[in-house]
């Protein structure tokens, strides 16, 4: 009795070199992998990248539940029961959590989670990115965001306290050549005249200046009713003024 077996052969090497393929991938991903009992929470396997991103070895994370990867003191985001059906009812959705390293130190992820069903039994497959880094530049940013912000409110208040300052004497001087030109314009002369006229030349420059300096202390956080308008009209003007 002969039986043709090439094609099960077949079929058996390819889904062998199938699950090597798979494990290659599992093994060697930049993000950490957690396979886990969808019921107890009990992690069944995971990769080198998730070992590595906890501090920890595999064998120590292999067969403890989920909950070993996040906060003890946190309970929003320890992996009970309910959170694992919220994973589940949200599968392929990116949620931002945190994880705890066995150095106590704390790191943000974001985890995709995945319900499995593998020869009848049911894992939940979840995907860590770390996002600590990302966190703490984002973090970074808005502080200095906010000095900036504070900075730039004290330079305004600044700009308002010496306009002020400035402009109280050219006030006074205004006055004065007022005064000059209607009481003793005729005993002035002709260069006397042109030394009055310089006085209110200078006087109405002086105040130019304190303005435009006030005008801009104010460009950046002056905001004007955004419009729509041709990129290739502005670049023309633009040439034209050149």
């Amino acid at each position: 009795m002969y039986q043709d077996i090439t094609e099960r052969k077949r079929a058996e090497e390819a889904l062998r070199e199938s699950e090597e393929h798979y494990r290659t991938l599992f093994d060697e991903a930049l993000d950490g992998i957690c396979l886990a009992d969808a019921k107890t929470g009990i992690i069944f396997d995971c990769n080198q990248a998730l070992a590595a991103l906890v501090c920890r070895e595999r064998a120590e994370l292999i067969g403890q539940p989920q909950t070993i990867l996040h906060p003890p003191q946190d309970d929003k985001t320890a992996l009970s029961p309910t959170f694992k059906q919220h994973l589940a009812d949200k599968e392929g959705q990116i949620l931002e959590t945190q994880i705890i390293t066995k150095t106590g130190e704390i790191r943000e992820v974001e985890i995709k989670a995945n319900l499995l069903d593998i020869q009848g039994r049911k894992l939940l497959q979840g995907l860590f990115h770390d996002i600590t880094e990302r966190k703490r530049a984002e973090e970074e940013r808005e502080r200095l965001l906010a000095e900036i912000a504070a900075k730039n409110q004290e330079l305004e208040s600044f700009a308002y306290t010496i306009s002020h300052d400035l402009r109280a004497p050219l006030v006074s001087m205004d006055g004065f050549y007022s005064l000059l030109k209607r009481e003793s314009q005729d005993q002035l002369g002709e260069q006397g005249q042109h030394y009055l006229e310089r006085i209110r030349a200078n006087v109405a420059h002086m105040n130019t200046l304190v303005t435009e300096l006030l005008e801009l202390s104010r460009i950046g956080r002056v905001v004007g009713p955004k419009e729509e308008i041709d990129v290739g009209v502005l670049l023309r003007e633009i040439e034209k003024g050149w």
